[in-house]
């Protein structure tokens, strides 16, 4: 590593183990810090999330803009939609599919293209979305499309609020699958007696 004062045109190589370190400059006696100046600073979003990783490598980052830092420390800008309007677009389809013929028409455009919008926030190649169509893959994508944070298909990490809508839709299909069995089972007992 180069060693180099600040105040003059002095510098010299050192060992790494130096940096950080006071030392004064045998040239001008200026007192300076080593530094690398080869290194450059990362963005605070990827300073918190390196700093959280020295803590719990495990843990879910406190916001989703700290995902979207790569490994040279550029902030990713995917576009598209983020969650909450794909949420908030899904409810108004379903709402809208309920009108006859016309609702149907617009509930599959809007889908098409809030699915669309939706693989390009996440990273995802826009033919991506259309895996939604694939019996039981569909769970797993519909997660990704409605939890994941912006970007994921980069970095393939959670947030805490995904994790939170991970466990909400857990819940629910295991609630949806118990009332589904009880409902059968109900159904055999009234038809044996």
């Amino acid at each position: 590593m180069i060693a180099a004062c600040p105040n003059c045109e002095w510098s010299d190589t050192v060992e790494d183990s130096f940096l950080g370190q006071s030392a004064e400059c045998p040239s001008c006696e200026n007192d300076f810090v080593i530094t690398n100046p080869g290194a450059q600073e990362l963005p605070a979003a990827a300073e918190e999330t390196q700093e959280q990783a020295a803590v719990n490598p495990y843990a879910a980052p406190s916001t989703s803009e700290t995902l979207s830092v790569n490994d040279s420390g550029e902030v990713m800008e995917y576009g598209g939609m983020t969650r909450g309007p794909y949420w908030g677009w899904n409810f108004g389809l379903n709402f809208v599919s309920l009108i006859p013929i016309l609702g149907i028409i617009v509930f599959i455009a809007g889908a098409v293209y809030i699915i669309r919008e939706r693989c390009r926030n996440l990273g995802y190649n826009l033919w991506y979305g259309w895996t939604v169509l694939i019996p039981f893959y569909n769970i797993l994508v519909s997660f990704r499309l409605a939890c994941c944070p912006e970007g994921y298909a980069d970095h393939k990490t959670l947030d805490k609020t995904a994790k939170i809508l991970l466990g909400v839709m857990v819940a629910f299909i295991v609630l949806s699958v118990g009332a589904v069995a009880l409902a059968v089972s109900m159904a055999e007992a009234a038809g044996r007696h």
